[in-house]
């Protein structure tokens, strides 16, 4: 525990059992440890595929074949002419790379914003409501995105399963604070 939180201020020792420690993570998020990066990205669409197209079909390929010694030499000629062509004819963008981007995730792939956006909705804990501590917040999601996340549960759920840890007993179906205790009380009576 000591080595996940730091105390940045030295209290004097005193009698007294009410002293404030306010403890601060040594944990940064990622975004905070390493600065975004930029990289060349290409940016493939109709116009530009056609022009790479033509560039190739246009080509004598004969010449690669005389000139070359053997199989290996013509390989690396044509992959090395094929890179070429495509440094010449594709346009290329230059994008920021953040820490915390998943390199999986696209613009094709990302959830609309209005999906992830929720409603929060008051719900009474008793009966008759005299002050806002009778309120419950309760947040309601898009019903695409609730969707969404179960397709996303019911495919990754199976994969995940055999690499959780048994004595995990939070966010699991037919597990409970008890079933915590009785193991905690059955390892405790077995030593």
């Amino acid at each position: 525990m000591s080595k996940m939180l730091t105390c940045p201020f030295n209290y004097p020792n005193s009698k007294s059992r009410s002293q404030l420690v306010n403890l601060v993570p040594r944990y940064r998020p990622k975004i905070q440890r390493e600065k975004p990066r930029t990289i060349a990205v290409k940016q493939w669409n109709n116009a530009s595929i056609d022009h790479l197209r033509a560039e190739l079909d246009s080509t004598d390929w004969d010449i690669f074949v005389e000139a070359s010694a053997d199989v290996h030499e013509l390989t690396q000629t044509i992959s090395d002419y094929i890179s070429f062509c495509v440094e010449n004819t594709i346009p290329s963008k230059q994008v920021k790379i953040f820490p915390n981007n998943k390199p999986w995730i696209t613009k094709r792939v990302k959830v609309p914003h209005l999906w992830k956006q929720s409603r929060i909705a008051p719900v009474s804990k008793r009966p008759v409501i005299s002050c806002m501590n009778d309120l419950r917040p309760i947040a309601l999601m898009a019903v695409p995105m609730k969707a969404c996340e179960r397709l996303f549960l019911n495919h990754f759920k199976p994969l995940v399963t055999p690499f959780s840890d048994p004595l995990q007993f939070a966010y699991k179906a037919s597990r409970s604070c008890e079933d915590a205790i009785l193991v905690l009380l059955h390892g405790y009576i077995l030593t």
